[in-house]
């Protein structure tokens, strides 16, 4: 039987392809999260080389999922625009909706399976986070993790 959907591979923002660690301090506290504050600081996040140079080579679609609230497309959309990796040809952005404040596990896996899995034939997943990627695995996906992320 063949596959005729698109072969891709499924990339996080915040801790993978960001080096997002300058604002960490906003949202790992035991007190109030910020945030706001965390989300308003990507602009100035310098890229993880590492990451583009694999998603860059590998050649396949790029589905960019982030627990990021979709306020922040624009910005993110102009993040992805400066470091030369955003291209409507070869990527899609998905994002957590405004005012949803689920885990990012299950917002992931509920864009898996109502917007990526029935259009995309995944190769690998990479994501920093670990309960995102015992998602991820639990679906059947090759996932790289690229970080400890026990948050």
């Amino acid at each position: 039987m063949s596959n005729d959907k698109q072969k891709a591979i499924i990339v996080d923002l915040d801790g993978t392809l960001c080096d997002s660690s300058h604002r960490k301090h906003f949202v790992e506290t035991d007190g109030k999260k910020d945030w706001n504050k965390f989300y308003d600081g990507m602009v100035d996040d310098p890229i993880n080389q590492w990451c583009y140079d694999i998603i860059s080579t590998v050649g396949y679609y790029i589905i960019f999922v982030t627990g990021r609230p979709s306020k922040y497309r624009k910005m993110t959309h102009d993040w992805l625009k400066k470091h030369t990796i955003y291209d409507s040809s070869n990527s899609i952005l998905l994002m957590r909706p405004n005012e949803n404040f689920e885990k990012d596990s299950i917002i992931k896996e509920r864009l898996y399976k109502e917007e990526i899995k029935p259009r995309f034939d995944i190769q690998f997943c990479i994501d920093d986070r670990k309960q995102v990627v015992d998602m991820w695995r639990s679906n059947g996906l090759v996932c790289l993790q690229c970080a400890e992320g026990n948050f």
